[in-house]
């Protein structure tokens, strides 16, 4: 028995992942610009990304399926983590969260660097926006006093990294 997306080439994969991609960058872009959204619209995202870690799983497989299924496995946990810190009122929910983002983009970054088919800067952009990602977490976790509020300038370049992925695969998809 075949699975019903098991024809989808991986371009087509590549662009839809690109297109979920979007809708959740603008869902979390939206819901840091307007707190009175913010849930709905970080609902959307989470829903969104839920697709793009599936179908980068998909994507990055033919290069290394276990560190494919461990990055995914991570974003999903990620993903996940947000609504139960709030549900459960854990401080510091987002950056627990972003840990796991954090990383989930340097193993996507490693994946990029290595496949055959996406440009292999990407991939250095992504681990660098991934140790961005860590760092940031941890200065909030273990040093909240140096933290810059509401964003730290060092999630700029996992911002950029994600923007040019995103495009990326939404324009180009894969080889």
């Amino acid at each position: 028995m075949t699975l019903p997306n098991a024809n989808i080439s991986p371009n087509l994969r590549a662009r839809i992942a690109g297109a979920f991609y979007v809708i959740s960058i603008a869902a979390s872009v939206h819901g840091f610009i307007a707190p009175a959204s913010a849930e709905t619209d970080m609902s959307i995202a989470g829903a969104a990304y839920i697709g793009v870690t599936i179908l980068l799983y998909f994507v990055f497989k033919p290069v290394n399926k276990a560190t494919s299924l461990i990055a995914a496995l991570l974003s999903l946990i990620g993903i996940a983590s947000g609504p139960i810190t709030t549900a459960l009122s854990i401080p510091h929910g987002f950056s627990i969260a972003m840990i796991l983002f954090g990383m989930y983009c340097l193993l996507i970054g490693y994946l990029t660097y290595q496949s055959t088919y996406l440009p292999r800067i990407l991939g250095v952009l992504l681990a660098i926006g991934g140790i961005g990602y860590l760092i940031n977490s941890a200065v909030n976790l273990l040093a909240p006093a140096l933290a810059i509020h509401p964003i730290s300038y060092i999630l700029l370049p996992g911002f950029i990294a994600e923007m040019v992925l995103c495009l990326w695969l939404l324009v180009k998809g894969v080889d």
